[in-house]
């Protein structure tokens, strides 16, 4: 499912499905402004999260050295560093865990956080929410499945 709206809209139907999905670990959302993304994936312990970076993106489309920096501050580690001790997962994008307990508002408050303050480029634009079937199950701890 796909909707379009303003940033109170998508963060309430964001907060609602954060919290569904700390329950039932069902479905991977993303948060879509143009063609940059945020995207949350749950675990039994753990929520995986993603922000696209320069390995997606080309042209005008680009991060820029402030823009990535922006994104270290609000506390996404950069591309390629492992997001925990024994990953040997390769991770394109920047990206963040919290853990299952972590409060719904606080991860949406993290997630909106990258897309507005990072990718959004005038006042009045939409955002897409996206909500999909996950395609495997989810697991528990660390290592999760991302």
């Amino acid at each position: 499912m796909k909707i379009a709206g303003s940033l109170n809209v998508i963060a309430e139907e964001l907060l609602k499905a954060v919290e569904d999905n700390q329950v039932t670990c069902g479905e991977l959302l993303a948060l879509e402004a143009g063609p940059y993304y945020a995207q949350l994936l749950f675990n039994r312990d753990v929520i995986f999260g993603e922000v696209v970076s320069n390995t997606y993106l080309t042209g005008s489309e680009l991060l820029t050295t402030a823009q990535e920096g922006y994104l270290l501050d609000l506390g996404w580690m950069a591309p390629n560093a492992r997001c925990h001790s024994s990953c040997e997962r390769s991770h394109p994008n920047f990206h963040r865990t919290w853990s299952q307990g972590a409060p719904s508002e606080r991860i949406v408050r993290d997630l909106v956080a990258a897309i507005v303050s990072v990718f959004m480029r005038g006042e009045g634009e939409l955002l897409a929410f996206i909500r999909e079937l996950r395609l495997r199950l989810p697991s528990h701890g660390l290592p999760c499945n991302h």
